[in-house]
């Protein structure tokens, strides 16, 4: 062997990387923003795993995930670096997952191959594997009826252990329990509602009449009836969105608009008056730092801040092309950089795999220009559902 060879092997043999010191480490992990980097870095050996947290992991910009009708398998999208991820866990095996995901965590219902009158829901995360147990779920009528409709989470923009686990079932009824509980309890109808559970309020919208009722779960009470903006209402195309934003309810309309814009959003906040006097929506003009992420078709969303994705920022390499030139080709391929498509306020992400102008793209929305971009989608969400969601290793 060469002189030259046995040093550096000596060198190579010298240098134990697991011993790298403990004031390295968040230098390290500062420059691994991506959640797949971060877990890569944690799974190189027990020394590095043990000396950083799953606390370390930063902001992560939200994900899409594509739910195949039956796990185990998951495939993700991460947008700022156009990367794809599969997994294939034991917590979703065996199970049939639904749509809504909140911190995490995705419902799930074990897939039963003899006839029952139950359905056995749990919520899986199936980044870390981590499953959390939820009462069986009774029906009074045969099992072939209960597989007309889909289970659906209304879940709150971040979930927390203590918070309600409210579900539209099969037979559209509205059931609520909490973590540790062994039943649940109907508390109402879901058919014809769009529900959405924020702040400890489940607000039901009524599709027909457009009349929303806030209920406070824990006491089972209506506290509210509320109207939508009389001045819009026959204009909208579209039943709201309802999402929760920095302890504030905003009602998000989408409706089609004409020339470059192609879509236009008006965003209404809920005023409830602390007790004192009626509630009432009122328009608001920008959402400041905000970033709203909707599925419309799940009637999924949440919110989150620009100041959020700091370490992501100049690392962003996703193009968008304006909606409208993008189906007109007249500037197709030419791109909007990180000017248009970086991590900014004042912007909704979001998607609709039932219109056909957005079933294979994500679009932003600019609010300030009144304009919309997309870009492509790994996921053409024919089949399967495919919707946001926040990656996470933390337990609820």
């Amino acid at each position: 062997m060469k002189k030259k060879e046995i040093e550096e092997e000596e060198i190579e043999n010298a240098c134990n990387w697991g011993d790298l010191p403990l004031d390295v480490f968040p230098l390290i992990l500062n420059k691994l923003p991506d959640i797949g980097d971060f877990i890569r870095f944690r799974a190189a050996c027990k020394p590095w795993r043990l000396y950083t947290s799953l606390s370390d992991l930063p902001s992560q910009f939200p994900w899409l995930v594509e739910v195949l009708c039956q796990g185990p398998d998951l495939h993700f999208y991460s947008i700022p670096y156009c990367r794809a991820y599969s997994t294939r866990t034991h917590s979703t095996y065996g199970k049939q997952l639904f749509g809504r995901t909140s911190c995490g965590y995705i419902i799930a219902c074990q897939v039963q191959y003899y006839a029952s009158n139950a359905d056995h829901l749990s919520l899986v995360n199936p980044l870390n594997n981590h499953e959390v147990p939820l009462p069986a779920l009774k029906y009074d009528f045969h099992e072939h009826l209960r597989f007309l409709t889909n289970i659906s989470w209304i879940c709150p923009s971040t979930f927390k252990k203590d918070d309600y686990v409210i579900v539209t079932d099969r037979a559209r009824r509205l059931a609520v329990c909490k973590i540790g509980d062994d039943r649940w309890d109907i508390i109402g109808s879901a058919s014809m509602k769009r529900c959405f559970y924020l702040k400890g309020l489940l607000f039901m919208l009524d599709l027909q009449t457009r009349v929303t009722e806030v209920m406070d779960i824990a006491g089972r009470k209506v506290l509210y009836v509320i109207q939508l903006p009389q001045s819009e209402i026959f204009r909208f195309s579209e039943i709201p969105h309802l999402v929760e934003s920095r302890e504030e309810i905003l009602a998000v309309f989408r409706h089609p608009s004409s020339g470059s814009e192609v879509y236009r959003f008006d965003i209404y906040r809920l005023e409830l008056g602390n007790g004192e006097g009626y509630p009432r929506w009122i328009k608001v003009r920008s959402i400041g730092d905000r970033i709203l992420f909707l599925d419309f078709s799940t009637a999924h969303g949440f919110c989150l801040s620009d100041n959020d994705f700091g370490l992501f920022r100049g690392n962003f390499t996703t193009k968008f092309t304006n909606l409208f030139h993008h189906y007109t080709h007249h500037t197709h391929g030419n791109s909007l950089r990180a000017s248009v498509a970086g991590f900014k306020g004042n912007r909704i992400y979001f998607r609709d795999r039932k219109d056909l102008r957005l079933a294979h793209v994500i679009a932003m929305y600019d609010i300030e220009k009144g304009q919309t971009f997309v870009t492509d989608s790994l996921f053409n969400g024919d089949d399967n559902i495919v919707t946001w969601y926040m990656p996470t290793l933390s337990h609820v």
